[in-house]
């Protein structure tokens, strides 16, 4: 039996979290299922990657990545967690697994640690490689430059493959790339395509701007919100959903993202939370678009809904 890689495995127990609301697919039948679920502008979301025409690519975080001759795409990942992880992509070497990529990303706003710089972050997941599952460091964390970009990369080895993890931040998501081969060869080859991908062009990509709202945590505030509406408490008791929202120039609510949770948790969050209006964001003298997040907390009574920003 092939043993699993412990950085896939460490990310299935981030998953795990909340594992009673996570599942690979939606089943056409049954009970209601937790899974993430986006209202008014169409707009991409994290969970939206995709393989086509020879090359993983994600709008929401206008990534690209090349892949090599004869990869193709792996099994779906679960659904986002309520800790806001998402699996974006697995891929594979066709026929007999050789190597492996495998994509994520950690929403920022309601991650269960607190993450600076993507160094910090390569530097906690070296952390759970070396004494959580005893694996090798063969190279510890450092920053690295690709296409542009600040990454934190670190490698190690252990049950038969190398790695080698590379992380960045974008939209206030720690983006990783984790390859993985069992051959030296096909590693190094895994290893130089990095240079090829592509991603978010922007003057400050951690934070967002440009040709995205602009990234903002714990913008939803007694300071900053002018009319708000309760969502209806409904579902589960003690349940907490996790939201990104996207507000315009003039503060109203332009798209919701409900993360992760049952269909009539997520349709009474959206209907509240469309009629919210905000203080617009000023960025250099001017309005513009503002992306932030919010975490609901359901304690299933008619007691007043306890929402508190996600400022972590």
């Amino acid at each position: 039996m092939r043993k699993i890689s412990p950085i896939v495995f460490l990310a299935l127990f981030c998953c795990s979290i909340s594992a009673a609301q996570n599942i690979s697919t939606p089943q056409p039948s049954g009970p209601p299922r937790y899974a993430p679920s986006s209202s008014l502008a169409p707009y991409p979301e994290p969970e939206d990657g995709r393989v086509a025409h020879g090359a993983f690519s994600n709008d929401y975080f206008q990534i690209n990545y090349p892949l090599l001759a004869g990869w193709e795409e792996n099994l779906a990942g679960p659904v986002p967690s309520a800790n806001g992880y998402y699996v974006l992509g697995t891929l594979r070497t066709q026929g007999d697994v050789r190597s492996t990529v495998l994509v994520d990303a950690q929403d920022e706003f309601f991650a269960p640690l607190h993450v600076d710089s993507a160094l910090e972050f390569a530097q906690w997941r070296e952390h759970q490689a070396a004494t959580m599952f005893r694996e090798v460091i063969d190279r510890s964390a450092q920053e690295i430059q690709i296409s542009g970009h600040h990454f934190a990369r670190f490698d190690y080895n252990g049950a038969g493959y190398y790695h080698a993890v590379f992380s960045t931040i974008l939209r206030c998501h720690v983006v990783t790339f984790d390859v993985a081969s069992r051959f030296p060869e096909i590693f190094q080859q895994l290893d130089r395509n990095m240079q090829n991908i592509s991603l978010l062009n922007i003057a400050d990509p951690a934070n967002g701007g440009g040709p995205v709202p602009v990234c903002v945590k714990g913008y939803a505030s007694d300071a900053t919100i002018i009319h708000k509406v309760d969502p209806v408490m409904v579902g589960p008791r003690y349940t907490k959903v996790p939201v990104r929202f996207v507000i315009d120039e003039r503060g109203k609510v332009k798209q919701i993202h409900v993360i992760n949770a049952l269909p009539v948790q997520a349709q009474s969050v959206e209907a509240a939370l469309a009629q919210w209006v905000f203080k617009p964001y000023i960025q250099n003298g001017h309005a513009v678009e503002l992306e932030s997040g919010i975490l609901f907390n359901f304690p299933g009574d008619t007691r007043p809904p306890d929402s508190v920003a996600a400022n972590r």
